[in-house]
């Protein structure tokens, strides 16, 4: 029932001109491999996590910050060492010492609202975003090629993103969906869902091991999941009753705002790889 806090429309010069940056640096990350590439995912991670948990402290909740943080970080590491099943560990034991936490609280709090906040920014972000580790990680994926997958997961993405931004401003008139984003439009998811497979069929083809039908497929599941975790933080966002999670990044907002659909796109393309035996 909160109503959404107003800021001024977003400079698309600005917004462009800062995603091109962050496209080079993300890129050159890549070169250098695996774990430069890990890193800069559990940064990004880091940094999502905080301010999601920032947002819930902006409406009087008790989120367990340090500890919601140390568990994202922890669940990086941990996921990039022994895979996928490390998640079920890490997530006990958030658990287990969520309790400790809220048990020696110096106040009041109400646990299960507290609790509730912390685990649903570790299961979003770290969770959801532990998949890029694990794709990139030669422990889990030989011959690195899971550093080809996470980059075509960052390419559709973008292209989504990108798409759905320029058609839906130029050509946008009914919204996807009023209640929860009235600025996303279908003109716009359509747009974006071109864009998005002829980076597949076009661009993905060029990175090794990636194939024209892999990266068709591949773009076909992106094209659902991005706006749909897009939307997702939409809804988040419009049950605090904020804009933007922050201000990180010139035109876009903070760093949740800028992965939200990357957060959908991880998971997808991890499980596409095994649909696929793209391995």
């Amino acid at each position: 029932g909160r109503a959404v806090r107003q800021s001024p429309s977003r400079n698309v010069s600005i917004a462009t001109l800062t995603g091109v940056v962050l496209a080079l640096i993300v890129l050159g990350i890549f070169y250098f491999g695996a774990i430069p590439t890990a890193v800069l995912i559990a940064v990004a991670l880091g940094l999502a996590a905080a301010e999601a948990f920032a947002g819930f402290r902006s409406v009087g909740a008790h989120p367990a910050t340090v500890l919601g943080l140390v568990a994202v970080a922890t669940l990086s590491v941990s996921v990039y060492e022994k895979g996928v099943v490390a998640i079920g560990v890490v997530t006990a034991l958030l658990m287990m010492f969520s309790f400790v936490w809220y048990l020696n609280a110096e106040i009041m709090i109400d646990v299960v609202d507290g609790l509730g906040a912390t685990v649903f920014v570790y299961a979003w972000v770290g969770v959801l975003g532990s998949f890029g580790v694990e794709m990139v990680s030669p422990h889990n994926f030989a011959n690195k090629h899971g550093l080809a997958y996470v980059l075509g997961a960052v390419w559709l993405t973008v292209a989504n993103d990108s798409g759905a931004l320029f058609i839906g401003r130029w050509l946008g008139k009914r919204p996807l969906n009023a209640r929860l984003s009235p600025n996303k439009t279908i003109e716009g998811t359509i747009g974006g869902t071109i864009l998005t497979l002829l980076v597949g069929a076009v661009v993905l083809p060029m990175i090794h091991p990636w194939t024209l039908t892999h990266g068709v497929e591949c773009a076909v599941a992106m094209a659902v999941v991005v706006p749909m975790g897009d939307l997702f933080e939409s809804m988040f966002k419009r049950t605090l009753g904020v804009k933007d999670l922050g201000h990180l990044l010139p035109g876009h907002g903070g760093m949740l705002d800028r992965i939200d659909g990357l957060l959908f796109a991880l998971p997808t393309m991890y499980f596409m790889t095994h649909l696929l035996s793209l391995k």
